[in-house]
């Protein structure tokens, strides 16, 4: 007993390199234990997850996996060594040289944790918009890209602190500077932060017909980073910066349930000489002619106004917008279709004429 007993406290009598021999023990043991406690952790983690994943019919345990399986061994050993480090006696330039090291390893580590997550997020939505929207998938990776960056100045900044750099008047600087780059590119960044709000807001995404404030109207065919493209009924193309966009009210002419539709509506006159009964009829027929177009919906039809030489009926059309229909082809469907049913009912159109009633009036002399 005397002699263990001996043993240890010679343990802490001998010294090697400024820490005593317990010391040193002690340390080895903690390293030691530290390594093999992190390895059957995150061995247990990560089997637990693969096992989670062959149930799972999503890719969020992949995704998890991926991510505990990215913490390389270096990085809990450095950790295990720096924790095991603490138990002995250096001097301050080691201890201030391995505490910097150990900063610089856990936040670069986090930083990689955080970039995995940002990618995993941003390519779900990259795969939710398609093939068909290039212009949000733009978007979304230019956004990647600035989130990253934010990361990377974060992670910097908290190592800068951790080294015992003062940062207020770095931040200081970098708000001065950034300030003065976004009133220089204030325009720009109003545009893409407004293809931001269209592309979280989605007031319309690609294939929808719209109509603007100014009477425009088209199919959004692109929704850049700066401006959004639209093509109008007569294959013209407009170009539309974003901050406008946000800025005005949009007529989103969609359907429901999603149909993109187009309205397009005209009107109908016919002669005053017209009989009531007849007059009557029209709603019916054009209800009748609408309803045999498989592509068209009748949104209204009424007797609309009495005009200089004719009887007003406003027609409005709801034609659906998707591959495979000519809204052109739909539309002259439908007037020939009218035509032909308003010669059979003997309805006459009207045209620009003008009556005149004359009266006279014979005295006598």
């Amino acid at each position: 007993m005397n002699i263990i007993q001996d043993f240890f406290s010679n343990l802490e009598t001998v010294s090697f390199l400024n820490s005593t021999v317990k010391q040193w023990v002690i340390s080895l043991s903690v390293l030691l234990g530290l390594i093999f406690f992190f390895k059957i952790i995150f061995w247990i983690i990560i089997a637990y997850f693969k096992r989670l994943a062959k149930k799972s019919v999503t890719n969020i345990d992949d995704f998890v996996v991926a991510v505990i399986e990215g913490v390389r061994p270096p990085v809990y050993y450095f950790i295990a060594f720096y924790l095991a480090s603490l138990f002995l006696t250096k001097p301050a330039i080691i201890n201030k040289v391995v505490y910097i090291t150990f900063v610089v390893v856990v936040v670069w580590q986090l930083a990689f944790i955080i970039f995995k997550i940002v990618d995993y997020i941003i390519d779900l939505q990259i795969k939710k918009v398609g093939k068909n929207n290039p212009g949000q998938k733009t978007i979304l990776k230019f956004l990647k890209q600035i989130l990253n960056g934010a990361i990377w100045l974060i992670a910097g900044l908290m190592i800068l602190a951790n080294m015992g750099i003062n940062i207020s008047s770095l931040i200081a600087g970098l708000g001065i500077g950034g300030l003065a780059v976004a009133l220089a590119l204030k325009n720009i960044l109003t545009d893409i932060f407004s293809s931001f709000s269209i592309l979280i807001d989605k007031p319309f995404v690609v294939g929808d017909f719209i109509g603007l404030n100014d009477k425009q109207q088209g199919t959004v065919k692109k929704i850049g980073i700066k401006t959004t493209r639209l093509e109008t009924r007569d294959g013209q193309e407009l170009i539309i910066a974003n901050k406008k966009l946000t800025e005005q009210v949009v007529q989103n002419f969609r359907g429901k349930g999603g149909k993109k539709k187009q309205n397009t509506s005209f009107i109908l006159g016919v002669t005053y000489e017209t009989p009531t009964e007849k007059l009557e009829t029209i709603p019916k027929i054009i209800t009748d002619i609408i309803k045999k177009q498989p592509n068209a919906e009748l949104a209204k039809v009424s007797f609309n106004s009495f005009g200089d030489f004719s009887l007003n009926f406003k027609v409005v059309i709801a034609i659906e917008d998707k591959k495979g229909v000519k809204i052109f082809k739909v539309k002259n469907d439908i007037n020939y279709a009218i035509f032909k049913a308003f010669a059979k009912e003997e309805i006459d159109f009207a045209y620009p004429t003008q009556t005149v009633h004359l009266q006279s009036k014979i005295t006598n002399s």
